[in-house]
């Protein structure tokens, strides 16, 4: 019965040890999946300086959506356009809506493993499946813009080299880290409460069956002090 009761106390101390994890583990979630709609909806993953007007503030961004071109500080807004041989853009905008989707599935999924009041491994491998598959894609997008930006101006391709990273591409990139993060901890999380759980199921099996014999050795004693009183009157 002691043995018994130590394992569900320790039961009891991995499910609270779990259940802050989880919580941790929803506010990178949540923290991931603003970081990439930031990235997704600001026109600036790339910009570049024009060469070609020294001595002005002329300065490009291009975004999956948008591109904003300014100069001597006036900015003018328009459509990315992602037709004919840009056309590649519109899978870059595919995927990372894709993505985009994916983490808020995830954090709904979260939301509802942490109000659970048992662990359920069906969720958390749901979880894993969601930010895994949220940062490649994530990843993939990125890779994709990158090899094609030389495209995106009418400059040479060797000129267009010149331009830089910017921020929202910067944000993406973090929710992708971060999602693969979230999937690691709890893929490694999964396995040790099934490890675990497999250790306390074995010891309360093996105190249960020693409980059983202890019962049968008494039943058994009874059952021989009953044969000898009866052996006496007899």
């Amino acid at each position: 019965m002691t043995e018994t009761a130590e394992s569900k106390s320790l039961s009891l101390k991995m499910s609270h040890r779990v259940r802050i994890v989880d919580v941790i583990l929803l506010l990178l979630g949540v923290v991931g999946t603003c970081l990439h709609v930031l990235g997704l909806v600001f026109p600036a993953w790339w910009y570049i300086d024009d060469p070609n007007n020294v001595g002005t503030d002329d300065v490009t961004y291009f975004g999956i959506w948008a591109t904003v071109t300014c100069q001597n500080s006036t900015c003018i807004t328009t459509s990315s356009d992602r037709s004919g041989s840009r056309a590649w853009l519109q899978g870059v905008a595919v995927v990372e809506t894709f993505a985009a989707i994916l983490l808020m599935f995830n954090v709904a999924t979260q939301l509802v493993l942490v109000r659970q009041c048992k662990t359920v491994s069906i969720l958390r491998r749901l979880v894993v499946i969601l930010t895994s598959g949220a940062g490649c894609v994530i990843i993939i997008g990125i890779l994709l813009f990158v090899k094609k930006k030389a495209g995106l101006t009418p400059l040479e391709a060797l000129e267009t080299r010149d331009g830089a990273t910017g921020w929202p591409l910067i944000l993406s990139s973090a929710a992708a880290a971060v999602s693969l993060i979230i999937a690691m901890v709890m893929g490694i999380g999964q396995l040790t409460m099934f490890t675990e759980k497999t250790d306390y199921d074995h010891e309360d099996k093996s105190v249960a069956y020693w409980q059983q014999k202890a019962q049968q050795l008494d039943d058994l004693s009874d059952l021989g002090a009953r044969v000898n009183v009866s052996a006496t009157f007899m």
